[in-house]
């Protein structure tokens, strides 16, 4: 009669414990590919011509002429990345990238690129963030909220100073600072196009700004944009508003004349 004793089972191996020391010492080699959602995902830097783009809940800075990166996160627990933002051509503040975070009580992150330490954390805007600009001057950092968020920040972000907090009752898609210094201007769906202008050092603690609509005529009035960029020619403190171009999401591309009247788009 054949036995029914079941074979015997080899013991299974257990697989050798990595270190502790090991993971830590573990290093981020290299990225591939990116977390982009919107025009004000990626950002190139003037000074160096570096590119800047999301990736999860880093930033990477892509040395193009070195094909090198450069990675920038903060500890602790990590939100993703939504938008950046490198200081303007004209600025004398460099060596800065900044970025807005997503979901809950978003900062706006400022890192030392040359020390890839964080060094400003302004958190004053509820949900997601969607556009992050710099200053002509260096000196402000211009945040706007997506659209559950629906705020528009003003930052002394060197003190961590709050200038201005406005709420909005369009969507921005994205935002872009003049080189004179006194105008930004906010685009998003439904037409909103609108030119905010400030100037002057801030009394109180604050930074008032003057909305003004741009006069898109009966071709775009209710057009749906999705970028916006000023015209550098202007001469840094300029006062004179500079010319804006922008781009809709079905792929027209506006000319403003400083008058903020749209001139011409194809």
């Amino acid at each position: 009669m054949p036995s029914r004793t079941p074979p015997k089972r080899r013991p299974l191996r257990t697989p050798p414990r990595l270190g502790t020391n090991k993971v830590a010492d573990m290093e981020l080699a290299y990225t591939i590919g990116l977390t982009a959602t919107a025009s004000g995902s990626i950002a190139c830097s003037p000074a160096t011509g570096s590119i800047a783009y999301p990736a999860g809940c880093m930033v990477v800075v892509y040395n193009i002429l070195h094909d090198r990166q450069q990675y920038f996160s903060t500890k602790g627990v990590q939100k993703a990345i939504s938008c950046v933002a490198f200081p303007t051509g004209r600025s004398t503040v460099t060596g800065y990238v900044a970025a807005g975070e997503t979901g809950h009580q978003p900062a706006v992150l400022v890192w030392d690129t040359r020390t890839s330490q964080v060094c400003a954390t302004l958190k004053g805007h509820k949900y997601g963030i969607m556009s992050v600009a710099f200053s002509a001057n260096g000196k402000h950092i211009i945040s706007a909220g997506i659209e559950h968020d629906g705020q528009i920040c003003i930052w002394e972000w060197k003190s961590g100073l709050q200038l201005m907090r406005q709420k909005l009752s369009d969507p921005v898609r994205a935002l872009a600072c003049s080189n004179n210094g006194a105008t930004f201007a906010t685009v998003g769906p439904r037409g909103h196009f609108t030119f905010w202008s400030f100037g002057g050092d801030p009394s109180g603690g604050s930074l008032p700004a003057e909305a003004r609509p741009a006069d898109l005529g009966a071709e775009l009035r209710g057009g749906d944009f999705a970028a916006v960029a000023f015209s550098a020619r202007k001469a840094a403190g300029d006062p004179a508003p500079a010319a804006a171009y922008a781009l809709t999401a079905d792929g027209r591309l506006c000319y403003l004349q400083p008058t903020r009247k749209l001139q011409k788009w194809v």
